[in-house]
């Protein structure tokens, strides 16, 4: 029979009590007693839910939501003006309800004026694209 022997060795290096005690200082946790309890976990603990966002009821199919302003109706540019000299905006109105800034018209601005706003627009592109630096 053959015997087998088994030797262990252990090469660990020997860490000085200094190097030891400075991991110790960093793995400590600093508790403030002002962060010790329990936890909130409701939001209304740590949500604030003022001023109260009115309830909207959405537009059906194609029309706009209760609390809309509708900007544009595809009919007419009654709500908008040069933004140059505050007159009626001259940009042209298509035949699909779209508008389309005419050349050296500038631009347009809304007539009345808007805090924060929700927006929700619509556009199209037409493909392929015909022109260039716009």
């Amino acid at each position: 029979m053959l015997g087998a022997i088994l030797v262990l060795v252990s090469c660990q290096e020997k860490v000085s009590t200094d190097v030891v005690e400075t991991m110790q200082a960093k793995d400590s946790v600093i508790v403030y007693e002002e962060y010790m309890g329990e936890e909130p976990t409701k939001p209304e603990e740590t949500e604030f839910y003022e001023p109260k966002v009115p309830v909207v009821k959405p537009g059906g199919v194609g029309s706009a939501p209760s609390d809309a302003i509708v900007l544009f109706n595809g009919t007419d540019l009654n709500n908008w003006i040069s933004t140059n000299d505050s007159t009626a905006a001259k940009w042209h109105l298509n035949k699909d309800g779209s508008m389309t800034v005419n050349d050296k018209t500038g631009n347009i601005q809304t007539k009345q004026n808007f805090g924060d706003v929700q927006l929700h627009i619509e556009w199209k592109s037409p493909l392929p694209v015909q022109r260039e630096g716009q």
